[in-house]
């Protein structure tokens, strides 16, 4: 992935203007400039197209409908405030890169850890000026938004992983099919009905947490709801799997939970604890799907 920089948000405007000029141009065309403003051009082409500003069909280049967008705003080759934000936000949203996680903590979260390069795109762009302007805040907001979206989303598909390994482990287990009960509704305080055993049919509520991390990293939030679940529930158990590599799991009883509920005191009631996976590292086993 290439850098975010002043220059090579320069030099893709440079190249998009030359596309648009000629409708189209060829590969071999725009090769023979090798250099945008000081950019290679392999680097410019790479992120245009990365970017979604350009697309490439049979060795020749045309604009996307967000070129266009850049080049209108664009005018008389100006560069504004708001052309640069566009292209940032573009970057930010097809690049990902590593600082953009930090955005949802606050722009300063984000900046400290940029490099000079991209940190100077976002003072051009008057991103991080003080005090910030409605619009500025508009576009900190949105792509906050974008951000959490995307990495809830995330979270939803590990989540998921786990529940259909779930699924797997207690049909082989009971040889009978649990039911997704997560699937249906979200608020009853597990995500898998199953049974006790192959012959005990009692119910077995099954809370599942999963992770692409390891265990020695990973963590899990469990809530209120759930405890309140597991307390009241005769058949309660926590699958907690590790799925970087081969699926790891690891059973844990209400009982071996206790110790990583929160009190309430006071006026301060407990929601939400969060517990790392290798406070229960002893009960991880390997599992062959």
């Amino acid at each position: 992935m290439i850098r975010l920089s002043p220059g090579i948000l320069n030099s893709v405007l440079t190249l998009l203007n030359l596309i648009d000029k000629f409708s189209e141009i060829s590969l071999n065309r725009i090769k023979a400039h090798s250099m945008f403003n000081g950019i290679h051009v392999d680097d410019v082409i790479e992120t245009s197209l990365k970017c979604e500003w350009l697309i490439c069909k049979e060795n020749h280049f045309f604009c996307t409908e967000a070129g266009q967008n850049l080049l209108e705003l664009y005018l008389k080759d100006k560069v504004t405030d708001h052309l640069l934000r566009r292209m940032i936000r573009d970057y930010i949203y097809n690049c990902s890169p590593i600082w953009a996680n930090r955005i949802p903590n606050g722009r300063k979260e984000a900046f400290y850890v940029m490099s000079i390069d991209e940190q100077k795109c976002f003072v051009d762009s008057n991103l991080m000026k003080e005090p910030p302007e409605k619009t500025i805040i508009d576009w900190w907001d949105e792509v906050s938004q974008s951000i959490r979206y995307r990495f809830n989303s995330n979270l939803l598909g590990i989540g998921r992983q786990g529940e259909l390994l779930t699924l797997e482990y207690e049909l082989k287990r009971t040889g009978v099919s649990p039911i997704l009960q997560s699937l249906n509704t979200n608020l009853v305080g597990y995500d898998i009905l199953s049974q006790v055993g192959e012959k005990d049919t009692q119910k077995l509520l099954i809370e599942v947490k999963s992770s692409l991390k390891n265990a020695g990293t990973a963590n899990f939030v469990f809530t209120k709801n759930e405890w309140e679940t597991a307390c009241q529930t005769e058949n309660y158990l926590i699958y907690l799997w590790e799925i970087s590599t081969v699926p790891r799991l690891a059973i844990v009883a209400p009982l071996d939970m206790f110790a990583h509920i929160p009190l309430n005191q006071g006026y301060g009631k407990w929601i939400k604890t969060e517990v790392p996976f290798y406070a229960f590292e002893d009960k991880f086993v390997d599992v062959n799907q």
